[in-house]
């Protein structure tokens, strides 16, 4: 009886110890950046967009920075980000800066998990 015992506790731990290091998908960042870039808005200012993806089959929220250098000057936006399970969507950010008037203008965009 009591070796019976046991081996159903010993069963049960090992099957605890596999889904463990299995990882459940909800602990897992499922958000990527798919494609961003710049260029003028219908106002004349310049304007950034990325196209944010959730690959995962959980809702997720994380920050989304943008991050133009204009010159020697780094401007950075933020925005935050919200979306179902395997949804797209187009995030923009508007710099106060005129179309016209950039002339070396580079962007990175990165997307992050929210703080804990």
């Amino acid at each position: 009886m009591n070796r019976r015992t046991f081996l159903i506790g010993a069963a049960g731990l090992g099957t605890t110890a596999v889904a463990g290091c299995l990882g459940r998908e909800e602990d897992r960042f499922t958000l990527r950046v798919a494609d961003y870039n710049f260029g003028e808005n219908d106002e004349r200012y310049l304007e950034a967009w990325a196209m944010v993806s959730n690959v995962g089959n959980d809702p997720q929220e994380g920050t989304l920075y943008f991050t133009g250098k204009l010159e020697d000057d780094t401007i950075v936006r933020v925005r935050d980000v919200a979306l179902e399970a395997h949804r797209t969507r187009e995030y923009t950010v508007t710099y106060d800066v005129l179309w016209d008037d950039v002339r070396n203008f580079s962007l990175d965009v990165e997307i992050e998990p929210p703080d804990s």
